[in-house]
């Protein structure tokens, strides 16, 4: 081959050998072209009035979140509305749920009952979903049976340890001394003040952004 052609020709090789490599950069470093998207998460607030009042979809801007908080819930409510959450198909669900059943006097061990049956059905029919339980919120001492909660969160977790759960213990940040909700948190003794949802989304940030 006569010398003239040499030089064009190892620049057209080099040519090719680049756009090979850059063609396997663009399909993955195997090579093989990678066609997934990263998994979008879907996250869902399962609850009562409490998860109802929360701006969840503005908390945590630019996710995937539904709120099914209902106001008025208890446990059995969850558990006879689950197909609501069975159709969201989420990837992340964040569930508080029993201070209308400890108000409403239930005993706390039918109350913990109907929660292992609502664990139950989503562990079956939602396997792949990360489950935050978390604990119930105080409330002031005007409501009856308030003092209850400390020990229905006590067994909540338990609970939770049995079952592998992460359980989430939101109480402490809304207690006074004397262990019930703190005035400057609510303006009816149960709900919480917009200005209090700030300290659980804090809370709470790193398991729903992660």
């Amino acid at each position: 081959m006569s010398g003239r052609y040499i030089k064009p020709l190892c620049g057209v090789m080099v040519l090719l050998v680049l756009l090979a490599l850059l063609s396997g950069c663009a399909k993955g470093g195997d090579g093989i072209e990678n066609t997934q998207e990263p998994m979008k998460q879907k996250i869902v607030f399962f609850g009562d009035s409490i998860t109802y009042m929360g701006d969840w979809e503005s908390y945590f801007e630019g996710y995937d979140v539904t709120n099914l908080g209902v106001s008025g819930d208890k446990v059995q409510s969850l558990i006879d509305r689950i197909e609501d959450l069975y159709a969201e198909k989420p990837t992340k669900l964040f569930i508080m749920v029993g201070v209308n059943d400890i108000l409403s006097g239930f005993d706390t061990k039918d109350v913990i009952a109907d929660w292992r049956t609502l664990l139950e059905l989503i562990e079956e029919h939602l396997p792949d979903c990360r489950v935050y339980v978390q604990s119930v919120l105080p409330v002031s001492r005007d409501y009856p049976n308030s003092s209850e909660i400390i020990r229905f969160n006590a067994d909540l977790k338990a609970l939770c340890d049995e079952r592998g759960l992460d359980y989430i213990d939101l109480f402490p940040l809304y207690r006074d001394k004397s262990g019930y909700l703190m005035n400057g948190f609510t303006k009816d003794g149960l709900h919480l003040t917009p200005e209090a949802y700030g300290l659980w989304v804090e809370e709470i940030r790193k398991l729903v952004e992660e």
